[in-house]
């Protein structure tokens, strides 16, 4: 991602740029009709602030200035899916920020002015909205193993989540069988 709003695939090995992510059409070749910033295809209007993999490998989702949020089909096609995310704030920091994908690439975990959207990477509805920041926040970062969400903001606070796919917590209800039977009169 960029502050010119585009999003460009590179090839490590050879140095090289692969292609251009383009909203409106697929991945681009790197073409001599691109050299000018003004021919360039733009994923966002405005800076780039976030970009992830999911964990599979298959999608990037990306968040610009302008609001936008876009999952991109990186290995089949490279190109735009189409799912309308709804809601979705400008992450407004001086640098860029991190968001979260859940290790089931359900979720994702935006970060926003004060709290942490939770969206449906396929459908692009915002789940939730975890409040817990008195400032924007930065960076929110899913466990690679456990279930658990970590934020962390301008107001210099850490934040531990317990993401909406996790199971029930075994101290958070009785469950029969695990239920305390003493009386008060043993």
């Amino acid at each position: 991602g960029s502050v010119d709003g585009t999003i460009r695939m590179w090839d490590v090995r050879q140095a090289g740029c692969l292609g251009i992510l383009d909203p409106n059409d697929v991945a681009l070749p790197e073409k001599p009709g691109y050299q000018s910033r003004s021919n360039l295809p733009q994923a966002h209007q405005g800076a780039v602030n976030c970009l992830a993999f999911t964990h599979d490998g298959r999608y990037i989702v990306s968040v610009g200035q302008d609001n936008a949020l876009r999952l991109w089909d990186v290995l089949e096609s490279g190109s735009r899916v189409p799912v309308d995310f709804t809601g979705v704030e400008a992450v407004q920091t001086s640098g860029p920020a991190q968001l979260g994908i859940s290790r089931s690439d359900q979720h994702l975990y935006l970060p926003g002015q004060l709290s942490v959207g939770v969206y449906s990477v396929h459908t692009g509805c915002l789940e939730a909205s975890l409040q817990g920041h008195f400032e924007a926040v930065n960076a929110v970062r899913c466990h690679p193993s456990r279930h658990l969400l970590v934020s962390a903001g301008k107001d210099c606070s850490i934040v531990t989540w317990a993401p909406p796919e996790a199971p029930p917590d075994d101290y958070s209800a009785p469950q029969a069988g695990n239920t305390d039977r003493w009386s008060d009169d043993e």
